[in-house]
């Protein structure tokens, strides 16, 4: 196997990305270095592994568009040249297990090259280990940097995917969220904060189409899972609800300030199918992808299926409380690292059991049922040209 050892304590230098570090010196930093600096702090618990059913069931989801895909790049290929693959967002690399699986049955003696891409404060340990044993003949890259900035030389991508990623905002939290609000999906549509943060995904997710264009073969593919809101641009999960109440209550008992409650939030925004398509389908990106494939539908909770069939009055007991804990566990793996921002270990933990106590010992009010969009684009023959690419 051959392994590429990259320095994670700071991003890597992509081809014609410039100095990306996270250095401190006296002058105006770059957009790089400021995302770097706001995402710095993001990152799965090092428990995620073991705490990511969730992203597990979007991944296997994914991956028969994958297949798809792959086998047709597959076919068009000159024999002998790597099949060059992206995973943007990988974290511990327990949801790359079944896309990278996909991928190799499908090139056959093709040699893989897998490139995994996150940013620098993940377990990039945890993921060598999770991933190289299982495949002891793909050749793994780590690049430890944002996707919303150059990562691959221009023309060398034949495949970037990803699950559960792409609605995290790069830039981090643009402003606090009032109204004990923890993502802005919670507040309506038009309130003047949530439009800041639906301007910021919006940028995020046409920057990565540029970005890609550039780096994507003319006929290769992006195949993405992104995490998203109802059709009318709430969330219908009901952990979200129970997590915003137990917001609400520390508020109203003076356990966290006013300043702390509206920087106790979570970094995502959840677009709608809607708010996908239409960066992909106006502007320059319109002519730069082709929408070949695009599914919209709801992925249950995972520790759902111990629940399907039972009444709240069967939900009691050890069984509930087993479920409960397992459901909160998966909620603080992706969300500890932003809540920490605002609160200390102390009301943090507060903040966790008023969920707890909210649920009430019924496991369907921490239910992490989410809504998905599954699309596939195909890159164009036309060239992406400069002022594509925002600064």
């Amino acid at each position: 196997m051959l392994l590429h050892v990259t320095d994670t304590s700071r991003p890597v230098q992509p081809h014609g990305a410039g100095d990306l570090s996270c250095g401190g010196d006296s002058r105006e930093p770059t957009r790089q270095e400021k995302m770097c600096r706001r995402t710095s702090s993001l990152r799965m618990s090092i428990n995620y592994n073991s705490n990511s059913s969730a992203q597990a069931l979007g991944s296997s989801t994914l991956t028969p568009f994958l297949a798809r895909v792959t086998t047709k790049l597959n076919e068009s290929l000159p024999k002998g040249e790597v099949f060059n693959v992206y995973d943007y967002g990988c974290a511990t690399g327990g949801s790359s297990i079944a896309p990278i699986t996909a991928i190799c049955d499908r090139i056959g003696d093709r040699k893989l090259r897998a490139n995994m891409v996150d940013l620098p404060m993940n377990d990039w340990d945890v993921l060598r280990i999770t991933v190289e044993p299982q495949f002891p003949d793909v050749d793994f890259v780590y690049k430890p940097q944002s996707m919303y900035l150059p990562i691959a030389n221009e023309g060398t991508v034949h495949l970037g995917y990803s699950s559960y990623a792409q609605h995290w905002l790069g830039d981090g939290a643009p402003i606090g969220l009032p109204e004990g609000a923890m993502w802005a999906n919670q507040l309506p549509p038009g309130h003047q904060d949530r439009l800041v943060w639906e301007e910021s995904s919006k940028r995020d997710w046409e920057t990565l189409l540029a970005l890609r264009a550039r780096e994507v073969v003319p006929g290769g593919f992006l195949v993405f899972h992104i995490q998203s809101s109802s059709s009318c641009g709430g969330l219908g999960e009901a952990c979200a609800a129970t997590m915003q109440q137990a917001k609400l209550e520390m508020i109203a008992d003076g356990e966290i300030s006013v300043e702390q409650a509206r920087k106790m939030v979570v970094p995502e925004y959840l677009k709608s199918p809607t708010e996908i398509l239409a960066s992909v389908t106006s502007g320059a990106n319109q002519l730069l992808w082709s929408v070949e494939e695009l599914q919209y539908k709801k992925l249950p909770c995972p520790l759902g299926e111990d629940l399907c069939g039972r009444s709240e009055n069967d939900l009691g007991g050890d069984f509930a409380d087993k479920i409960i804990k397992q459901q909160i566990d998966m909620l603080r793996a992706f969300t500890d690292s932003s809540l920490e921002l605002a609160l200390d270990s102390e009301q943090l933990e507060t903040f966790w059991a008023r969920a707890q106590r909210l649920a009430n010992g019924n496991p369907k009010k921490l239910e992490f049922d989410v809504m998905g969009t599954f699309i596939v684009l195909k890159r164009s023959s036309v060239s992406p040209v400069d002022h594509l690419i925002c600064a």
